[in-house]
């Protein structure tokens, strides 16, 4: 992985908070209850001049279950590719049997480690940590991650580990298109992320709601860079805000879809579009994010007799103001069709950051008002002077009229209709913004 480190301990010792606070922001769930992380969640930190991969990891423990036996799988996994681990204790539980398990396991791996001693928040309470000696460390690091305190000490002995390794710079690798993958739970998002990358890297069960946390991994697919953002599945609105971890799992989502230039939807064959997935869908497009829609699982619909017209004809009238969407047919379990989505982006992303010449714009505005004069308002004949584009990602157009306030919804779809047809706008939203145009005062004599 290059400079990459993974936190590992026990359930509650304080490692996703640690998490956070090395990347500098509220990634991880924290919570009370033990095991609320359960896949490994990358995100990229830059200590001095050297640029690191931290990766959080679920609490090591002896429960017994199918989920617990994959979770631990993939943390197996993770540790063979890692440069070092930061090993976190509970300082102030001290030293727990477990901790024991799990210093033999690096042991016996021999796998380099820096040992954590967390939530030591008062200087007394160093005193504490001593006990750690007994594990046959000679060295560690105090912190309280909640409070952040011995971050600079925990930074300086990471900085110290990697002394002898060579600087890593950001690669000047062009732009990083960001893909949120969303969908309702069990529609197969972190198995079709799995299959494109070519490895189990997220944690796959029939039960829903497996995925907590938000989970970004970086995939180069022909020679373009995509950040592939995994989220929590989607509930309905009254069940995600009675369980606490449910509503930091919708707002993770959320802050994906939020930072994500394309959201892949992902929707199961075998259900449907339902009416949850209208309103997502719908709140997704109003957020001004351009939408590739995923059919997955299509392998076990054919003995059905849907037809891919009619997903099309239902999506297209359902989505109306979308324009013509992308639609691909996967099966994310078998590999069948995986990289069409993908291809989807690529093309979509090249629309949502398109840049319009003004005088193009202009052209397709005036001859608009001649195919489809705007109406009167009030006895006022309204008038397109002037457009141009004010933004990108997802495009945005500023007309100068003279009366902006009674320019009407219908007419605001007809000339994104014309814009999106002209300049093949093709399934992103647009953005329109009416302004008045201000006439000069202009007096007798005045220059």
């Amino acid at each position: 992985m290059g400079n990459s480190i993974l936190i590992l301990g026990r359930p509650n010792v304080g490692k996703s908070s640690l998490f956070n606070r090395l990347i500098g922001k509220k990634i991880a769930i924290v919570d009370k209850i033990p095991n609320v992380t359960r896949d490994c969640i990358e995100e990229d930190a830059t200590f001095g001049e050297k640029r690191f991969k931290i990766i959080d990891s679920s609490g090591l423990s002896v429960e017994n279950s199918e989920l617990r036996q994959k979770i631990d799988e993939l943390i197996e996994k993770t540790l063979c590719e890692v440069d070092v681990v930061l090993f976190v204790v509970d300082g102030r539980v001290g030293l727990h049997p477990y901790d024991r398990e799990i210093y033999k396991k690096l042991k016996i791996k021999n796998i380099p480690f820096i040992l954590v001693v967390n939530k030591i928040d008062e200087e007394n309470d160093k005193f504490n940590a001593a006990e750690f000696h007994r594990l046959g460390v000679k060295e560690y690091i105090t912190v309280s991650a909640a409070h952040g305190k011995g971050m600079d000490e925990l930074i300086d002995g990471i900085l110290k580990y990697f002394n002898n390794t060579n600087n890593i710079t950001p690669k000047e690798m062009g732009d990083i298109v960001k893909v949120a993958v969303v969908g309702r739970p069990n529609s197969g998002k972190s198995s079709f992320i799995n299959k494109v990358i070519g490895k189990e890297r997220l944690l796959v069960t029939n039960t829903p709601g497996t995925t907590r946390d938000l989970i970004s991994l970086s995939y180069r697919f022909k020679n373009e860079n995509f950040l592939l953002i995994d989220t929590a599945g989607l509930r309905k609105k009254n069940v995600m805000t009675k369980d606490p971890i449910e509503r930091a799992s919708m707002y993770k989502t959320m802050m994906g879809i939020e930072n994500a230039d394309v959201v892949i939807y992902m929707i199961d064959s075998l259900q449907g579009l339902t009416g949850r997935d209208e309103k997502l869908i719908n709140q997704i497009y109003k957020e001004g994010k351009a939408i590739v829609f995923v059919m997955n699982k299509w392998d076990l619909v054919g003995e059905k007799g849907v037809k891919k017209t009619e997903i099309y004809r239902s999506i297209m009238s359902t989505f109306s103001s979308f324009g013509k969407p992308y639609i691909s047919f996967i099966s994310a379990k078998l590999g069948t069709n995986i990289y069409t989505p993908l291809e989807d982006v690529r093309k979509i992303y090249r629309t949502y950051s398109r840049e319009i010449k003004t005088s193009l714009l202009n052209e397709i505005v005036q001859s608009a008002q001649l195919h489809y004069p705007p109406p009167l308002v009030n006895g006022r004949r309204i008038k397109i002077y002037y457009a141009t584009q004010i933004g990108s990602k997802p495009p945005k157009f500023l007309f100068f009229v003279n009366y902006p306030e009674n320019i009407q919804e219908s007419y605001k779809r007809f000339i994104i209709n014309s814009l999106r047809e002209s300049l093949k706008l093709r399934g992103v939203p647009i953005e329109l913004t009416f302004k008045e145009r201000k006439r000069e005062n202009r007096t007798f004599g005045s220059k």
